[in-house]
């Protein structure tokens, strides 16, 4: 079965950010939470499921920024039914 966050994994492993694991976190988190995100994913691990979570946000594509800054960059009268 193919891990549906592969590509996120794929991509942090191609910027080297999946080597060097040196740092450490500690926290507590709402255990249903955490099973809800294990079945979403399919991560086995508490650190593979962290390393998808911080590889996410930073792969973000920017799409909310761009939409918002594109606000009022198009002319109010132009006809978009066509």
């Amino acid at each position: 079965m193919k891990r549906p966050y592969a590509h996120v994994m794929n991509r942090l492993e191609q910027m080297g950010l999946t080597v060097n694991k040196t740092a450490h976190m500690n926290c507590m988190v709402n255990p249903e939470l955490l099973a809800l995100a294990r079945q979403e994913t399919g991560v086995g691990t508490n650190s593979e499921l962290v390393e998808v979570a911080l590889g996410y946000l930073i792969l973000q594509d920017g799409f909310p920024d761009a939409f918002r800054s594109s606000r009022g960059t198009v002319d109010r009268d132009i006809d978009l039914s066509v």
